[in-house]
């Protein structure tokens, strides 16, 4: 009975939710949420918590995005600016590197520096039958909803490949047991877009399935290789960690560039890659693309974003770059009064250098194709910004973007932690200043059962030192798999992928006891048997929270007794 009266008080609690969130969408409209938001701010701050302010003001909206602009502008400007850059990487193509001071020595620097991290391709064709993956994204023959690996592995449809990476697709078919699929050539990728803000969407490529299996494999590759040289890509504390000393100490410049994945130009990778690398690299590349109006691209570009290792290769490029710079600049002049290229970090585009070096550096990138971006480079001043991460002489002002409509209860509740952890300090203490809105958008919206969250990334309770009782989530369908193709799956993110030659396929029990007994050498958890039913409608549920061991920000007019609250 008590069971049955806890259920039927969160789902009212739900309903009250949800009616009041229908009867005031104006005070949770964006614009009014800003104006309510910055007329909080104190009169007479300075410093950085002045700063902290006025750049809250002027990013809360900037990647706002709603149907305010009709989609086909957004999408038609999005390709404009794509082609726009295939421009500049055909004039790169065309006319070579534009000349700056000691241009032959930084780029054979660099090209030295690149095939050190690559090291010998016969070490990752050795591999490329046990580090190849399928991702979840779209592909020139699945659709998003069709495109966990689940239904790229259905042994019923084709795989779509270029004729280039076709030897290397069979290859991979061929040495991986169970896997038997027709394939199907084609000629390259197809152009689409995702919005971005209320002007512009953002432009990205869908690639045929077997050519984007082989770019990861090649992205997975090179990720490896150049976390031996102290760049991770699957870490962005570093960047973060300098960005902030940069800002105390002005020793380091934050440099980040404007469309930096579609300004690689083929020059670029045939000047700096050893030859074989650059020859497997335009196997496994889409040559050209569809666009939106059914008109077929061959690409100056030497990949798109889609590509499943463009990230890599741009992380690669700029580091080889940077470094060269850096390395030739302290050869041609003192060395004493110019730091080592120790301190170089980069993720993706966003790059890390001593600031001495700057304009150096970016006079480098200029001169091979790339684009500095002014407003979001710094290398003088109090402010640096990278992966993330926003700092003012030492000070965390990361703002909070509202993307886009307030309009559920996962958003409002979004925005109550994001509200708190931006007026949070490292203290544990939140700015006293917005306690009375966030107090009021609270009352006014949530139901004192989804109080008591410890997580603030978290969505689905408000963080307040209240006694946890209930969590609000959406929950999407699941759906059962089994056979070849989820066994497939499974081992695809299994690195002793040996063990499929002794999988026997008979009843999806069996598997699933065989599975469970390798577990232990999975390299993360995967539900071998389930996957998210994206077509199907999410349904809003409630269930009991049970928090984790976890400090909490307060403000100060909540109960000091409840201050650093721990789980219940």
């Amino acid at each position: 009975m008590r069971k049955i009266t806890a259920r039927s008080r969160a789902n009212n609690a739900r309903e009250r939710f949800l009616d009041a969130i229908s009867r005031n969408t104006k005070d949770l409209s964006p614009t009014h949420l800003k104006s309510q938001i910055l007329s909080c701010q104190p009169q007479g701050c300075t410093g950085a918590y002045a700063f902290k302010w006025a750049y809250l003001a002027d990013e809360i909206l900037a990647k706002y995005c709603d149907d305010s602009t009709d989609p086909v502008i957004r999408r038609d400007k999005a390709v404009e600016k794509m082609l726009a850059s295939e421009l500049i990487c055909k004039t790169i193509n065309e006319e070579g590197f534009r000349p700056f001071p000691n241009d032959s020595s930084i780029l054979f620097r660099a090209s030295q520096l690149i095939a050190d991290v690559l090291g010998d391709i016969t070490d990752y064709i050795d591999e490329i039958s046990r580090h190849h993956s399928f991702t979840s994204g779209a592909t020139t023959c699945r659709t998003r909803r069709f495109g966990d690996p689940y239904f790229k592995y259905d042994p019923t449809r084709s795989l779509d490949v270029t004729r280039s990476a076709l030897p290397y697709a069979k290859l991979v078919i061929d040495s991986t047991p169970l896997w038997d699929q027709p394939i199907r050539i084609c000629d390259g990728n197809v152009v689409f877009t995702v919005p971005k803000d209320c002007e512009i969407d953002r432009a990205a490529c869908k690639e045929p399935a077997l050519n984007q299996l082989l770019q990861t494999s090649v992205g997975n590759y090179i990720r490896r290789r150049l976390k031996l040289f102290g760049i991770d890509l699957n870490d962005q504390s570093r960047n973060r960690a300098l960005a902030c000393k940069g800002s105390k100490t002005g020793r380091f410049a934050t440099i980040d560039l404007k469309s930096a994945s579609d300004t690689i130009s083929q020059r670029c990778v045939f000047e700096l890659l050893p030859l074989s690398w650059v020859s497997l690299l335009d196997d496994f590349r889409s040559p050209s693309g569809l666009l939106p109006d059914g008109k077929v691209r061959v690409w100056e570009k030497h990949s798109t974003m889609g590509n499943g290792y463009t990230f890599e290769l741009e992380s690669l490029l700029f580091w080889a770059l940077t470094r060269a710079t850096i390395d030739m600049t302290r050869f041609s002049r003192n060395k004493r009064y110019y730091p080592r290229a120790t301190h170089v970090s980069v993720y993706g585009d966003d790059i890390i250098c001593p600031s001495h070096y700057f304009n150096e550096v970016a006079r480098t990138l200029t001169s091979v194709g790339f684009t500095i971006n002014e407003k979001k480079s710094f290398h003088t001043g109090s402010f640096r910004e990278s992966c993330g991460g926003h700092f003012y002489n030492g000070l965390d002002v990361k703002p909070f973007y509202i993307r886009k409509p307030i309009d559920s209860p996962d958003r409002v509740i979004w925005l109550l932690n994001a509200l708190r952890r931006w007026s949070s300090d490292s203290d544990g203490w939140c700015d006293p200043s917005v306690y009375q809105l966030w107090l009021q958008l609270r009352r006014k919206f949530v139901p004192s059962e989804f109080l008591g969250g410890r997580n603030l990334a978290s969505t689905t309770e408000v963080v307040s030192p209240d006694e946890p009782r209930f969590s609000l989530s959406w929950v999407t369908p699941q759906r059962k798999i089994d056979g070849v193709r989820a066994v497939l799956r499974w081992f695809q993110f299994n690195p002793e992928r040996e063990h499929l030659d002794s999988v026997r396929i008979r009843l999806s029990s069996r598997e699933e006891r065989y599975l469970d007994s390798q577990s232990p050498y999975s390299s993360r958890p995967v539900d071998w048997n389930h996957i998210t039913d994206l077509g199907s409608r999410a349904r809003l549920r409630v269930k009991r929270y049970v928090p984790s061991l976890m400090e909490i920000s307060l403000f100060p007019s909540e109960s000091v007794t409840s201050y650093h609250l721990i789980g219940s």
